[in-house]
């Protein structure tokens, strides 16, 4: 009997404490292992080159894309959804392969080269050599994909000519995504890229044809 009322030695207790942490800690591993990884994603150009961007006898300006300034809530690699009443959500499972203002710039350029006869397109910055006839200069207020799917662009676009400012506009563009579905939510928010691009290569056709009309909205 003499050992069954003993309390037991600080010894015991230590081990017993180690593996209590030993299963927890392996525990935490094997969930950590079944978490999949993140899906990486990328705009994409989807113009096809129109009858516009062919013509040989327009006058095919040069044109520069920038610079374009993106808000601090997308300045991280985290896919941003938008909820009722101004909150934010960021799904940490699809993530941005490259920076999304540089994707942004490259795929507005793509776009724009699709619809216009421009002799080149260049993005921000481009060399202090180079000469640009039109210069886009974009501020994004909003871009992201909202929980049914929408995917919106919210952009203060200006377009100058070597002379000064030729129109300064606000457009508010829409795509729909099938929802919960990443992949159709970039290919939507690619084709609010696309939708902007149609309105910055209509604003320099009517300019190069009516260079003395410049107006502002």
């Amino acid at each position: 009997m003499g050992d069954m009322g003993r309390p037991e030695t600080p010894m015991v207790t230590l081990r017993i404490r180690c593996l209590a942490l030993t299963c927890a800690a392996a525990l935490m591993s094997a969930c950590a292992s079944r978490t999949p990884p993140p899906s990486y994603y990328l705009l994409q150009a989807t113009a096809q080159a129109g009858p516009e961007a062919a013509q040989a006898e327009t006058v095919a300006p040069a044109v520069g894309v920038g610079p374009i300034r993106f808000p601090r809530y997308l300045d991280r690699p985290q896919m941003v959804v938008a909820l009722p009443d101004g909150e934010l959500r960021l799904r940490d499972s699809e993530r941005w392969a490259d920076n999304l203002r540089e994707n942004f710039a490259r795929v507005l350029a793509e776009d724009l080269a699709a619809k216009l006869p421009a002799e080149r397109i260049l993005v921000h910055p481009w060399a202090r050599t180079e000469s640009v006839d039109f210069k886009l200069s974009l501020r994004v207020n909003e871009f992201h994909l909202s929980e049914d799917g929408r995917a919106l662009l919210d952009v203060r676009w200006d377009l100058y000519r070597k002379e000064g400012l030729v129109l300064s506009r606000k457009s508010r563009l829409y795509a729909q995504a099938e929802p919960n579905v990443p992949a159709s939510g970039v290919a939507a928010l690619s084709r609010t890229v696309d939708a902007l691009s149609r309105e910055c290569a209509d604003a320099i056709r009517r300019t190069l044809a009516a260079p003395a009309q410049g107006s502002s909205g």
